[in-house]
């Protein structure tokens, strides 16, 4: 009856956010197992390098004269984390989002179905389908660069780099990391309710003394 009341409770929250470090914690296990410290000397500084090192299939190609690396274990790694962190979430937020939108165009708001009434309900639908297809258009963006060039380093592991390939992966991680911080704008530009809370939060904030 209503498509817009949030539907959150305290337990709700607290098994979502339980299922979300969990599941972080084991997607980051494999660095703690590859990761290793390389140190490169060059002409003039010596530079430490955290690197994965993963195990690998080192094979002499006759056809193309150089040896190739097989990093099979870090391919399947990378495949299940770019199924189960980009191409998974985007199904289940299009689903999601779209069987939203479908309720919201199928209810109707309780009481007399006044001019107004209907007005207000109109803006209220359109202000939703706005922030859904805002929210979803930004988890691509900024999501689907790195997952290109995972994939691009992944498959090419025994060939060098391009120049605009250091340029492209630090562009790509920036991406992806502001989603995080993008999201709680596009809730706070569109849900008046969620600005009242983030103003309410900021007033629990130690005030800063500036001399």
């Amino acid at each position: 009856m209503f498509p817009l009341h949030v539907r959150i409770t305290k337990q709700r929250t607290s098994i979502v956010m339980q299922v979300i470090w969990i599941v972080s914690i084991l997607v980051s296990v494999p660095f703690l197992i590859f990761k290793r410290l390389q140190v490169h000397q060059w002409l003039d500084f010596v530079e430490p390098i955290c690197r994965e090192i993963w195990p690998a299939l080192h094979y002499y190609d006759e056809e193309k004269g150089y040896c190739r690396i097989i990093e099979q274990y870090r391919l399947t790694y990378y495949i299940v984390v770019s199924i189960a962190l980009y191409f998974i979430p985007i199904i289940i937020m299009i689903t999601a989002y779209s069987l939203i939108l479908w309720k919201l165009w199928i209810s109707e708001v309780p009481g007399e179905r006044h001019a107004a009434n209907i007005n207000v309900q109109y803006r209220a639908r359109k202000k939703v389908i706005k922030m859904v297809l805002v929210v979803l258009i930004a988890f691509i963006i900024c999501w689907t660069p790195i997952q290109v060039q995972i994939f691009l380093a992944v498959i090419n592991s025994d060939k060098q780099r391009d120049s605009w390939t250091q340029e492209y992966q630090w562009i790509s991680n920036y991406l992806a990391f502001a989603n995080s911080f993008i999201n709680p704008i596009i809730y706070g530009g569109f849900n008046k309710t969620f600005r009242g809370f983030l103003y309410h939060a900021q007033m629990w904030l130690p005030e800063r003394q500036i001399c």
